[in-house]
């Protein structure tokens, strides 16, 4: 360091540790290491440092320590171009470190999505192996519960077996002691009047009620003739008209007839066993009543409108297995003749006269047997024909030969057997969704749903794999009704209404024309008068324009539903008996609007439809299908389907018969008048005079406007040239042209010319349109398609 002008100048030692400026290092140099105490005391001297001398010995004591004496080293001290280099190398090394860590990170990074990827797929098939689990529960607590009321069932049937088995045997020890004694034995003088028929009544139970009547039904008549739905007070009122007659006055018990609920179009007129009268009497006293009748031809008034009304007729009771048999027949004849109505030749006539005239059956109402000519059609007691069994379907009272309706319509096979194929299904869901519906009744072809799970007011469409659905929901209401179809019956959507509690919606079905198909939830825990006026609104909805239109209903009434224990009604069914006011309410609008319930199969009717979660609360009967215009099967409930999806209420299945849609236009009805002479050949039949109609005679030509030769020779012309004032010309001779035959018509009108007249009042009436014939008969796919297609033959495309 710099000590002044004289100052000397103090070497500063090296350590180890210092840097040594790069031009300052020779090579090979190194530094001088040696320390030299008395240089230290004497620069700490001239510096001021202190005065005072370090201990004698300090220094070697210094020298001796390990930690202060200097090192021994010979190497130089490091410059800053290796200490440089030095960090760089640690820091190449630090980075290739880092590179190894980031891919090692990089690995263990798709590893764990990996991880995560297979943690997701396993917990999906959790999932799904819960809800196999739980289905398989349910299955299995259905199965149980099943099991156990069969083993009960078995044990009550081991029970009585046994008490018929010792009450047996008593008898035959009670009878042995008097017939060894000789003594008197009435049953026994009993069973050998009876030729053993009570044994055979013992042994058929209930299936004898079915084929027999009471006694009450036995000395009653049915008397009809009414039209559909008539009200009960007049159906009494003209009955008591007709049987006040003195002519029936020593026939008759009573003139008021007995009425199943508050319309209907028949009645029951009940007899009595009067003094000094045997059951042979009264059967005569019947049998002169129907005479009468027959004889009488008693016009109804309620029945006169347009035509000159219906007669009355009565008829002794029939059992509920020969109603039913009489149905089948009925029902049998009009599915043939509708059949025969839609299948028609080129120009337009059926196929088969004789399957459109209903004198041309031959019904055997008793054994339930149907024929049109040699052809057997349908029986129930009649035995099939072995060698072909393919050619018939099973109902419930007998079967049906379809080969026979076939040859006897002129349809196909597929049109004969569809026929049975629609299948209906009323399901209240209890707040599930959709999606589980279709999944558990998959050969449903009509759903009728109650309680969706809520979703948002309005109307919503949703497609699934297999149905399409419809369901609407109001704002005061807490849960939506909908409807779905299979898209193998499903064409369109034609109109829809909505009211509070239900939905209606007017469907048009592949081959089958268009149907009205709906759902109500009716109220429960309100007022008559809400529950009423939400029934109006919706029955109401299903008038108008509706009411000529077939419809199949589905109803969750709330209320008890109890049917007629002898089942008496017009086609063998169970009817509704009143109940509640509500019911009562519903029952009257519904007929109001032509429709009807139809009942559960016997088995079925007391069974509840309804299975609170609460287990206080017993279930019951509150859930109905309803049906106008169609034929409607019994309903069956199926309680068990109500654990596929969850929900507290059975599925309502039964199948309907949908009237098909004629394929072709009918023949043409306009009068046809002869436009040249008659030949003079011999007229000997039908035949003949056929052949005149079809070959000299022809529709009267129309009163419409022709463009005049002067018009069309301008046309030609100006096709030829393609001059856009040629054209111009066309157009003024066309409207001049067209002026005067206006003019002329007008004048032959006044004159009195009656054809000119009506073509001009048929021109201004008629709304013609290229939509009209472009919607007629098609579908909605069909249209598009078309649509498509002209668009894309356009010139302005391209």
């Amino acid at each position: 360091m710099d000590g002044g002008e004289g100052g000397e100048v103090i070497p500063v030692p090296h350590t180890p540790t210092s840097i040594v400026a790069e031009e300052e290092d020779e090579e090979n140099g190194q530094l001088d290491m040696a320390w030299d105490a008395a240089e230290e005391d004497q620069a700490q001297v001239d510096e001021g440092v202190g005065k005072r001398k370090r201990p004698e010995g300090f220094h070697r004591r210094r020298d001796e320590s390990p930690t202060i004496r200097a090192a021994e080293s010979e190497e130089g001290a490091v410059t800053s171009r290796e200490l440089r280099l030095l960090l760089g190398q640690h820091m190449k090394e630090m980075r290739e470190s880092w590179g190894s860590i980031e891919a090692r990170i990089a690995v263990l990074e798709g590893e764990v999505k990996g991880h995560k990827r297979e943690l997701h797929a396993i917990h999906t098939k959790l999932k799904a192996s819960d809800q196999r689990t739980q289905q398989i529960q349910a299955k299995g607590d259905a199965t149980s519960r099943r099991t156990d009321e069969l083993e009960g069932k078995v044990q009550q049937l081991e029970q009585k077996l046994d008490d018929i088995t010792k009450e047996r045997e008593e008898l035959k020890k009670n009878q042995q002691p008097n017939l060894a004694l000789g003594g008197h034995d009435p049953w026994g003088e009993y069973l050998a009047k009876q030729g053993g028929k009570q044994g055979e009544r013992e042994q058929r139970g209930d299936a004898s009620k079915q084929s027999s009547l009471s006694e009450e039904d036995q000395r009653s008549l049915i008397i009809g003739g009414w039209l559909p739905d008539t009200r009960r007070l007049t159906i009494e009122d003209e009955a008591r008209v007709i049987f006040e007659n003195n002519s029936f006055e020593n026939l008759l018990d009573g003139t008021k007839l007995v009425i199943f609920g508050p319309r209907r179009s028949f009645g029951i007129l009940r007899f009595k066993v009067r003094e000094n009268e045997d059951i042979a009497g009264v059967k005569a006293r019947m049998w002169q009543v129907i005479q009468k009748v027959r004889a009488d031809k008693h016009i109804l008034p309620s029945t006169q409108g347009e035509n000159d009304g219906k007669t009355m007729w009565a008829s002794f009771l029939k059992t509920p297995e020969a109603r039913k048999r009489s149905a089948m027949c009925s029902l049998t004849r009009r599915i043939v003749m509708q059949l025969a109505s839609c299948n028609r030749n080129a120009d337009g006539e059926v196929v088969n006269q004789n399957a459109m005239a209903p004198e041309c059956f031959d019904i055997d109402w008793g054994t339930g047997t149907i024929w049109n000519g040699v052809l057997k059609i349908a029986s129930a007691t009649h035995r099939r024909d072995i060698n072909r069994q393919d050619d018939y379907i099973s109902l419930s009272q007998g079967w049906v030969d379809l080969r026979a309706v076939t040859t006897l319509t002129g349809a196909s096979w597929t049109e004969a057997n569809e026929e049975t194929s629609l299948q209906v299904t009323s399901w209240n869901l209890g707040g599930q969704n959709l999606d589980k519906v279709a999944v558990a009744l998959p050969t449903t072809g009509v759903f009728l749903i109650q309680e969706i799970a809520r979703d948002e007011e309005g109307w919503r469409e949703n497609e699934s794999d297999t149905h399409f659905w419809l369901h609407h929901r109001h704002k005061d209401h807490w849960r939506g009704v909908g409807i779905g179809v299979s898209y193998e019956i499903f064409d369109s959507v034609i109109a829809k209404k909505g009211t509070r509690r239900g939905m209606a919606a007017l469907v048009k079905l592949k081959d089958r024309g268009r149907i009205v198909l709906g759902s109500i939830h009716c109220h429960t825990g309100v007022t008559n008068k809400v529950y009423q006026q939400a029934v109006d609104e919706f029955w109401h909805e299903l008038g108008g324009k509706w009411r000529h239109r077939p419809a199949v209903i589905g109803v969750d009434v709330n209320e008890q539903l109890r049917w007629s224990p002898d089942e008496i009604g017009e086609k063998g069914q169970a009817s509704v008996v009143a109940g509640t006011a509500n019911l009562n309410h519903i029952l009257a609008r519904s007929c109001s609007v032509g429709l009807s319930f139809s009942p559960p199969i016997p088995a079925h009717r007391t069974l509840p439809t309804h299975f609170p979660r609460d287990d206080e609360r017993e279930g019951r009967q509150i859930d109905a299908v309803m049906g106008r215009m169609v034929s409607l099967g019994e309903v069956v409930v199926n309680s068990e389907a109500r654990h596929k999806i969850g929900t507290d209420h059975a599925a309502l299945q039964c199948s309907f018969l949908l009237k098909r849609h004629a394929r072709r236009w009918p023949a043409d009805s306009r009068a046809r008048y002869v436009n040249r002479d008659l030949p003079d050949a011999p007229l000997v039949d039908a035949s003949d005079i056929e052949k005149l109609a079809r070959h000299f005679t022809a529709l009267r030509p129309g009163k419409k406007y022709k463009d005049p030769p002067e018009v069309q020779q301008a046309i030609e012309a100006a096709r030829a040239s393609g001059d856009k004032a040629t054209w111009k010309r066309v157009h003024r001779l066309r409207r001049q042209a067209r002026r005067q035959w206006e003019r002329e018509r007008l004048a032959g009108i006044l004159q009195g010319d009656w054809c000119a007249y009506r073509a001009r009042k048929l021109e201004k009436e008629k709304k013609s349109g290229w939509w009209g014939r472009m919607l007629d008969g098609r579908s909605e796919e069909e249209i598009t398609v078309d649509g498509t297609q002209a668009l894309e033959q356009q010139d302005v495309w391209t």
